[in-house]
């Protein structure tokens, strides 16, 4: 199926959606979008036929939280530094949605996942 790079989406006066779907240990060969001969994923199929569908992804980091922080700020693990011994993104780094919102976009996470939470720690 031929999908536009990113790069050649053009924009518009309608207000650009993304959606940032993320499945920790999911592999992108088990969805029917990918490839897989049997229909997986309907509702992910829906979303990357009518939008932009990724086909050169590589994870940064080796587990949850430093792959999530890269996807989050565009960084390597080397540079945000979140880890085991650094659990939360140094708010020095701006993610996507705080770049969003700043630009008067609405942003919103829906996340059951303990290693992805707003920090209270400062």
């Amino acid at each position: 199926m031929p999908i536009a790079p990113l790069a050649h989406v053009n924009a518009s006066s309608k207000p650009l959606n993304v959606v940032l779907i993320v499945i920790d240990t999911l592999r992108a060969k088990k969805l029917s979008c990918y490839g897989h001969s049997r229909p997986t994923s309907p509702n992910i199929d829906r979303l990357a036929r009518e939008g932009v569908l990724f086909e050169n992804h590589f994870a940064t980091g080796c587990w949850t939280l430093p792959s999530h922080a890269s996807m989050f700020t565009g960084m390597y693990p080397f540079s945000h530094r979140a880890d085991i011994e650094h659990p939360y993104l140094d708010t020095a780094y701006p993610t996507w949605a705080e770049i969003a919102t700043a630009l008067k976009c609405r942003a919103a996470a829906f996340n059951p996942n303990n290693w992805i939470r707003v920090s209270q720690a400062d």
